[in-house]
This record gives structure tokens, sequence and C-alpha cells, in this order.
């Protein structure tokens, strides 16, 4: 189970607004995986702030060796980033 990080906003109708966020990598021949090193086991939750600073810090943390290694032997790398609103 993800952090759920506790700086949520909240909704007109007094609901916490919070976002949850599904990475995923994969290769040219379709081979997908969790982005491991987003959130925990691939998966972020917070506010739209923390969920924005999330992904800024992962895409940050790719150089290209890392591209080149998730890459998997093919000629393309892709994220797939899902990001679901959540009210509780």
């Amino acid at each position: 189970m993800p952090t759920v990080h506790t700086n949520s906003a909240t909704t007109p109708d007094g609901y916490a607004l919070v976002f949850e966020a599904d990475a995923s990598q994969c290769d040219a021949n379709g081979v997908y995986d969790a982005a491991y090193d987003f959130g925990e086991e691939g998966t972020f939750r917070g506010a739209a702030e923390e969920v924005g600073r999330a992904v800024a810090t992962y895409l940050s943390s790719l150089d290209r060796e890392a591209v080149e290694r998730l890459k998997q032997g093919t000629n393309r790398y892709y994220l797939q980033l899902v990001i679901e609103p959540i009210c509780r």
C-alpha cells in the first residue's frame, strides 16, 4: 500500500482530494513493469503538488545510461503514468 501524504487539498464539499499516480515502464516489445523507483512499488499517493514533485523527481533521476538499460535491447523506452483522483 503506498504512503498517503497528508498535505491534501479539500474539495468544496469537504472531502480531502488526493491523487494516486501509478507509473509503469515499457520497452518497444511491450514488456511492462512497474517503475519501482517511483513512489512505493511504482505508486505514489498525495496532493497534486506532491504528485507533481514525485513525477519531476523520477524524471530527473533518469539519465542516458538508465534509459538505454531500460530499453532492454530495443529502440524505445517509455513511461506510462496513470493519475486517478481519490476523494476521502
